[in-house]
């Protein structure tokens, strides 16, 4: 816990966010990338944290931090769609909230084939659960 609270982490915003609510501005799909792009080289990137001690390999999360952030910010949770059975936590299009002052962490999940509903439900919590 020290850890994570060394890397100014604050207030957890928990939504849902889609591409289009991250279009909003009316930015095309490649100025969006552009930006996403821009975003992630600025930010403080942390890979594959596992958020369950001696968990499954897919029970990990990806923290991105906006560098020189001087206090704790607000934190998106992002959860991959994929109806429980397909998807990743890479390119998460939430890193566009960056530049906004937000940090995000990414969640992976156990996928169906590796382990019964609700248990991504459970490792959703858990992952909910580390951030706090």
């Amino acid at each position: 816990m020290k850890w994570f609270n060394s890397v100014g982490l604050g207030s957890i915003v928990i939504g849902c966010l889609t591409s289009s609510a991250l279009l909003a501005q009316n930015m095309s799909a490649v100025a969006m990338l552009a930006e996403v792009k821009s975003a992630v080289e600025s930010a403080r990137v942390v890979l594959d944290v596992p958020y369950v001690d001696n968990g499954h390999a897919r029970q990990r999360l990806d923290l991105y931090i906006p560098k020189g952030a001087k206090e704790p910010v607000p934190v998106v949770l992002w959860v991959h769609g994929g109806g429980w059975s397909a998807g990743s936590k890479t390119r998460t299009p939430a890193v566009a909230l960056l530049p906004r002052g937000y940090a995000v962490v990414s969640v992976g999940y156990r996928l169906s084939q590796d382990a019964k509903f609700p248990a991504q439900i459970d490792d959703c919590q858990a992952a909910l659960k580390w951030v706090r």
